[in-house]
Order: C-alpha cells, then sequence, then structure tokens
C-alpha cells in the first residue's frame, strides 16, 4: 500500500502499486501509473496513462489526472480527467471529463449522478436513474476548452456591462466638450480614466468575441459528439451536445443522441 507511512510518491518514470492508494497521500509520475488495489481520497497524476485495476471510491476528494487514458473497474465520488480517453465499468456521483470518448462498459456500465464531459462521445449501458440522481452529460468539445467557452461567455456579458455602465458618462463629456468649453483639470483627469477603461473593455471585448466565435464555429462542426445508451437514459438527465441542449423528458432506451440541425435528436438503435 501507499499510505502514510510511505508518504507521497514521485517518479520520473512508470509507478507500480500493487497495492492500495490510501486518503491523505499523492502519487506523481512521468510515466504511466498502474495501482493493483483500491483509490480512495487521493490524488493521482500521470504524465501518460493511469491503470485501476480495482477502481476508486474517492470520498469526494480523490483526483486522478492523466494526460493519457484513465482505465479502472469503477469510479465513485472523484474526480477524473484525461486528455485521452476513460474506460471504466461504472460511475456513480463523480465528476469525469475526457478529451477524446468516455465508455462506461461492463456488464452494469451505469452512469448513476454527476458530470461526465467528453471531447467525443459518452456511451454507457444505462444514464440517470429511477430516483433522479442528477446526472449531466456534456460531449461535442474537449472539456478544458468547453471550460474556456463557458467563461468567455461571462467575460463578454462583462464587458458589454462595464461599457453600458460608462456610455451616459462618455455621451455626457463629449456633448460638454462640443459646447467649446474647456474642461477643469480634475474633470480631464477622470474623463482620461474613464476612456482608458472603455478603450479597453472595447478591445477586450473584440477579442473575446473572436475566441468564442471561433469555439462555437468548433462547436457546431464536431460530427464525432454523441451519447450512446444501449440501455436506458432516464428522465432528468441533463444533455448538452455542442451548442444544444436537453432535459430527458421520459425514460428511452437503446437509443443514440446527436446534434442535427441546432437540436438534440434521438434515433433508436
Amino acid at each position: 500500500d501507499v499510505d502514510l507511512n510511505i508518504g507521497n510518491v514521485d517518479f520520473n518514470g512508470d509507478v507500480e502499486i500493487s497495492g492500495n492508494v490510501i486518503s491523505g497521500v499523492s502519487v506523481t509520475a512521468k510515466g504511466n501509473v498502474t495501482v493493483g488495489g483500491f483509490v480512495e481520497g487521493a490524488v493521482i497524476k500521470a504524465d501518460k496513462d493511469i491503470i485501476l485495476k480495482k477502481g476508486s471510491n474517492g470520498k469526494g476528494v480523490a483526483k486522478i489526472e492523466a494526460k493519457g487514458n484513465v482505465i479502472t473497474k469503477y469510479i465513485e465520488n472523484a474526480k477524473v480527467f484525461a486528455g485521452g480517453y476513460v474506460e471504466t465499468g461504472s460511475i456513480i456521483y463523480s465528476e469525469v471529463s475526457a478529451g477524446e470518448d468516455v465508455i462506461v462498459a461492463e456488464k452494469k456500465g451505469f452512469i448513476n449522478g454527476g458530470v461526465i464531459r467528453a471531447g467525443g462521445k459518452v456511451e454507457a449501458n444505462s444514464i440517470g436513474s429511477s430516483m433522479g440522481a442528477h446526472t449531466v452529460i456534456e460531449v461535442g468539445m474537449p472539456p478544458e476548452k468547453k471550460e474556456r467557452f463557458n467563461q468567455l461567455q461571462k467575460d463578454i456579458a462583462e464587458d458589454k456591462k462595464t461599457l453600458e455602465k460608462y456610455r451616459p458618462v462618455m455621451e455626457k463629456y463629449v456633448a460638454y466638450v462640443k459646447t467649446g468649453q474647456p474642461l477643469d483639470a480634475k474633470h480631464k483627469i477622470y474623463f482620461t480614466q474613464i476612456l482608458a477603461t472603455v478603450n479597453e473593455a472595447k478591445r477586450q471585448l473584440e477579442a473575446n468575441q473572436t475566441e468564442y466565435e471561433a469555439l462555437q464555429r468548433e462547436m457546431m462542426t464536431g460530427t464525432h459528439a454523441k451519447v450512446v445508451v444501449k440501455k436506458d437514459i432516464y428522465p432528468g438527465t441533463q444533455i448538452s451536445i455542442s451548442d444544444a441542449s436537453c432535459v430527458m423528458q421520459e425514460k428511452r432506451s437503446f437509443c443514440c443522441l446527436e446534434r442535427k440541425n441546432g437540436e438534440i435528436v434521438i434515433n433508436n438503435m
């Protein structure tokens, strides 16, 4: 086991742990990390792949981050990020993000609660639950880009708010200057400061809108993005595919959810 007696592990290569990784420790590797036992509330980071042969009950604090893929028996109450794909047998109340796909295979293959994000597809036997576990599925853009997209929406709104706030003041000063009357020193400084703030907000707004529109085009042209349900998807499950979203109103079975013409369509398999 890697526990508090062993302490944290930081290695410039592959790390293989035959036992468990106990809460309160971290394992960091430049290569792969393989854990033969369970992972509790620990932090595991790898520059390549992470393989958990018995899965993780993260107790709400575990963080598992791989620049490559994450392959694990199950994920429960943990945060998992993979630059590549995530493959697991089940996901329970966890936050899972993958640059590529999230595949929840094996016999049960369920996603029950939490937020699952994938640049490509999410595939599982069942998604959500009859008990109404809050489950969110987002596909169509790598998680870090989707996060940036959401942040840009907020930044653009803030830039517009700033411009609207100073618009009446600018109009007042412009009208005063047009009368030909000079501004005193105090008002010159104030006007100069406001002008600088407005110009910076305009510059930032233009830059943010350009980046936002580029990401939006990328979202809309993604063809691999879909949610594949091999058994059941339950009411209340939130689905986002690129820029389209919906909340499941009824139970559907053996279906595939994709974005077409700006809307999410559900086709039987």
